[in-house]
């Protein structure tokens, strides 16, 4: 006991009590003897109280989230109704944006060639390469449309219908070996017969065959379609001469075309239904306007 007196720790001890006891004293000179109780119950009681605090705002905290969940939840639903809503407009939107461009288009190609009457439609299919890139479109007979109708854009002549169902339609493009078209070179007026051949339409390409072999037709020479066969409007750009060629036999020259459309981008066309001078005489005095259920297609209900 003795060496606990004089050990460190005891004296540690003494001067804690010494600091505790000369605190109370100044409170007690300063408040008077509750100010001492009630800082020895502070130094107890206050610990106690920010615990109990503390566990009482978590149960708060849990239970106002618990509650609150379901409020949270039809928030939610509110505003995934909202967004959906929002979603529908956009599409609206984007359709009405859509329409009002190809109404922009026929409205351009009509007053560049008012004798046109015209159905707008959309390219739904787009065949490969080697099919030439015929492509189909969502309108057919139910909306007036008949084999051998021309399709255009505003930048020119596309192609030809070759199939016609109720309400979806098969174009033939320029390209095609089948399509042959009367044209003429703006610069020279140099006359000829496009058509499609294998090689060519790999490369996007087609013909434009029987010129003099003398021409002065050049690179970059717009091609337009001539109108005599009465199968396609005349004036319509068809492209640009990219070469001019001498054919084997050396008697006549040919010109290898660009179309003036790039047909795997494609989205909307316009088929022309009538125009001034459809239908007219052949060389071989028959009509070139066919029947919906003869030429080369079909038609079906």
């Amino acid at each position: 006991m003795k060496e606990f007196f004089k050990s460190i720790k005891f004296k540690i001890l003494c001067g804690i009590a010494l600091v505790l006891i000369g605190a109370m004293l100044y409170t007690g000179v300063n408040e008077g003897v509750a100010g001492i109780w009630q800082n020895i119950i502070s130094y107890v009681v206050t610990p106690v109280q920010s615990a109990s605090t503390a566990v009482a705002n978590s149960f708060t905290g849990f239970f106002s989230t618990f509650f609150r969940a379901g409020e949270l939840e039809a928030e939610n639903e509110e505003y995934q109704e909202e967004l959906r809503k929002l979603r529908e407009q956009l599409v609206e939107y984007d359709e009405l944006k859509q329409e009002n461009e190809r109404l922009k288009e026929m409205l351009g190609i009509s007053e560049e060639y008012p004798n046109l009457k015209m159905v707008d439609a959309s390219v739904i299919q787009i065949a490969d390469a080697t099919q030439y890139h015929t492509f189909t479109i969502n309108k057919g007979a139910d909306q007036g449309i008949n084999l051998r109708d021309p399709v255009v854009t505003k930048d020119g002549l596309v192609g030809v219908v070759c199939e016609v169902y109720a309400n979806r339609a098969r174009v033939r493009t320029l390209l095609d070996v089948g399509t042959d078209v009367g044209c003429y070179i703006s610069s020279t007026r140099d006359v000829g017969i496009s058509a499609g051949t294998i090689p060519l339409a790999m490369e996007g390409l087609y013909r434009m065959s029987y010129l003099e072999r003398s021409t002065t037709a050049a690179i970059g020479d717009m091609v337009l379609s001539s109108g005599e066969s009465g199968i396609y409007p005349g004036g319509l750009i068809m492209g640009t001469i990219r070469e001019i060629r001498s054919e084997e036999s050396g008697a006549s020259a040919y010109a290898i075309v660009e179309p003036v459309v790039e047909y795997r981008q494609l989205k909307n066309v316009f088929v022309v239904t009538s125009f001034d001078g459809q239908g007219s005489v052949t060389p071989d005095g028959e009509s070139a306007q066919e029947s919906p259920s003869v030429g080369g297609g079909t038609v079906e209900k």
